[in-house]
């Protein structure tokens, strides 16, 4: 009789177990970004929400307040990514709602609130 063995990376363990009921995640799904950047009226703005926990799909929304005019906030990977550049000065507060998409029944949603201050030049 042969053994065979069997290696799994620690995400490809962590997503079988995310199918099976009443599986608790290693790690909570969490912000662990808190504070964003300033920005300056026309300059190229870039800074990243990271999460952590994460086990599916991640996508990210402002759900109240409002970024920056002329700043977009994209997925990637598990983290959401503002980029562009502002057209209008002033401070804008925002919540931003994350949702891992692991377990599929039942996401987890996360909301964090942030500020970023654009200067004029």
């Amino acid at each position: 009789m042969k053994a065979i063995l069997v290696r799994l990376t620690e995400a490809a363990l962590l997503a079988a177990l995310a199918g099976i009921p009443g599986c608790t995640r290693v790690q909570p799904f969490e912000f662990v970004t808190f504070e964003l950047a300033n920005g300056s009226l026309g300059q190229a703005y870039a800074d990243t929400i990271r999460t952590a926990g994460a086990h599916g799909t991640v996508t990210m929304k402002v759900m109240c307040g409002q970024l920056p005019p002329g700043i977009g906030l994209r997925v990637s990977h598990h983290d959401g990514v503002l980029y562009g550049q502002p057209t209008r000065a002033g401070d804008f507060s925002f919540t931003v709602e994350a949702r891992d998409s692991c377990p599929d029944q039942n996401p987890d949603i996360i909301t964090q609130g942030f500020a970023i201050t654009v200067d004029s030049l």
